[in-house]
């Protein structure tokens, strides 16, 4: 980042930008398949005690 911060600001920023939403994105993925995967136990499994 330090390369296009001297070389090209606007190409950096819009990298960066960019770097944010696709971070967000897999965040809330993993968000939602945490969630998924605790509400939903399998059938055969035993309850732990």
């Amino acid at each position: 980042m330090y390369l296009f911060e001297k070389i090209d600001e606007e190409f950096q920023k819009m990298l960066r930008s960019i770097f944010y939403i696709v971070n967000i994105v897999f965040y809330i993925l993993v968000f939602v398949a945490l969630l998924k995967s605790t509400n939903t136990p399998e059938e055969n499994e035993k309850p732990t005690v």
